[in-house]
C-alpha cells in the first residue's frame, strides 16, 4: 500500500465516521478537524486510570499547515468540551517514512 492510498483511505473514515476536534497549540492557535474519537475503559489502558480518557485519531493531512503534528504537548477539546491535555503520542504510523496516522490518548 502506498502512503497516498493509506491517506485517502483513513480519510474517507474521518470524513464518514469522524467528529470534530480542536488542537490547541501555543503559538499556533486552535485548529479543528475531524478525528475518530474512541471513549477508552481502564481495561484499554496499559495503565489503569481513575480519570476518563479517549483515544484520539487524526489524519496527518490536516497538518499540512503546521510546523509539526500534533504531540503531547498539544491539548485537544473533543465537540463542545474543554481543552485536555494529549496524555501520550499513543503512535503515529508510517508508510516509507511518510506519516499515515496519528493516534493520540487524551484525558477527559
Amino acid at each position: 500500500m502506498t502512503p497516498e492510498t493509506a491517506l485517502a483511505m483513513l480519510d474517507r473514515q474521518i470524513k464518514t465516521h469522524g467528529e470534530t476536534v480542536t488542537l490547541r497549540r501555543a503559538g499556533q492557535g486552535d485548529k479543528a478537524v475531524r478525528a475518530i474519537v474512541r471513549r477508552l475503559v481502564p481495561q484499554d489502558l496499559a495503565h489503569a486510570a481513575n480519570e476518563p480518557r479517549s483515544s484520539v485519531i487524526l489524519s496527518p493531512s490536516d497538518f499540512a499547515d503546521w510546523p509539526s503534528l500534533p504531540s503531547d504537548r498539544d491539548e485537544i477539546a473533543i465537540g463542545q468540551g474543554s481543552f485536555q491535555s494529549a496524555l501520550e503520542p499513543e503512535d503515529i504510523r508510517s508508510i516509507d517514512n511518510q506519516p499515515v496516522r496519528i493516534s493520540l490518548v487524551v484525558a477527559g
